[in-house]
């Protein structure tokens, strides 16, 4: 397996999937959605599986005395990697923004300029619909991908169009205040000692989902990998 990562950083991930990866720091970008990082890290897998397309790596890597359902592993490690590593830099940013004069709950649509802001702010809860959206374009995209002899394109558009749905919705909950859900934007845009039981069960169930969508997705995966007739 060593070798087999080795192989997917050196010959199939295409380099600007790596820089796609550090778009965490559009948190930093005053007026700008905290969302749209996830959205940039969607289209990488573009550039991901492209990049492997375009050096014959599924034919290359079936000529090796490996296991074929070891070869969708090393993808599925290079998919997480990404991913995690996007949320990580987006983390990072987000705790920055509450230390920058930003505004007592971090980066929020006009936080910079009026005290007050729309949208999501970088918080617990906003990373648990991250991993949400996460969840909903790997499941999709992956077994799609998968099952209809590696298309990209169709499966793309489809997985990006639902997986960014948990992080748009979160924009528009949390920018629910002076209305009468007013209580949900409050519980999702403030950690402090009432809301921090809420904000950790959004983000616990967003890793959960991620986590067990993950596992499930591999398996379907590999499982349709080996039956492929290449």
């Amino acid at each position: 397996m060593k070798n087999l990562l080795y192989k997917e950083l050196k010959l199939a991930i295409h380099p600007m999937v790596w820089f796609f990866s550090l778009f965490g720091l559009m948190i930093f970008i005053p007026n700008y959605p905290n969302c749209v990082f996830v959205i940039y890290t969607m289209v990488a897998f573009i550039f991901l599986f492209q990049g492997a397309r375009e050096n014959k790596d599924i034919f290359y890597s079936v000529l090796l005395p490996i296991k074929k359902r070891d070869i969708v592993k090393a993808r599925f490690y290079s998919i997480a990697s990404f991913e995690l590593l996007s949320i990580a830099v987006a983390a990072i940013a987000g705790v920055c923004t509450y230390f920058m004069g930003y505004g007592p709950m971090g980066k929020q649509i006009g936080s910079m300029t009026d005290g007050g802001g729309i949208g999501i702010p970088p918080t617990f809860a906003f990373f648990g619909f991250v991993f949400l959206s996460f969840a909903i374009f790997n499941s999709i995209f992956l077994n799609i991908h998968y099952s209809k002899g590696f298309k990209m394109l169709v499966p793309m558009i489809v997985a990006s169009f639902f997986g960014v749905l948990p992080v748009l919705a979160a924009e528009v909950m949390a920018s629910m205040s002076n209305t009468p859900l007013e209580n949900i934007s409050y519980q999702l845009d403030v950690i402090s000692a009432d809301t921090l039981l809420c904000q950790l069960i959004v983000l616990f169930s967003g890793i959960a989902i991620y986590v067990g969508s993950f596992l499930l997705t591999y398996f379907n995966s590999a499982k349709k990998f080996e039956k492929t007739d290449l």
